[in-house]
């Protein structure tokens, strides 16, 4: 799975609503956000990655939610999701 396919993409008001509903039923929620500057230098998109890559990507993909944070990857995750 492509990482971006994991964003969270609703607005604000629906992510807060999600987050308190997992954890309610969870008991913890895991709440990642995601940097552009951090896909970028840890290539995150990139087919070979090193172990360390492999096991950020894997701590990406294990949380219950990733969060956008900051314009760059909002603007890129519009882009790529057009192709």
């Amino acid at each position: 799975m492509s990482i971006l396919k994991k964003l969270y993409t609703h607005d604000s008001e629906k992510a807060v609503k999600d987050i308190l509903h997992t954890y309610e039923q969870q008991h913890y929620c895991i709440v990642s956000f995601l940097y552009f500057a951090n896909v970028m230098h840890r290539r995150v998109l990139e087919k070979h990655r090193s172990e360390i890559q492999k096991d950020y990507l894997q701590a990406l993909q294990n949380c219950d939610y990733l969060l956008p944070d900051g314009i760059a990857l909002q603007l890129f995750y519009r882009f790529y999701s057009k192709k």
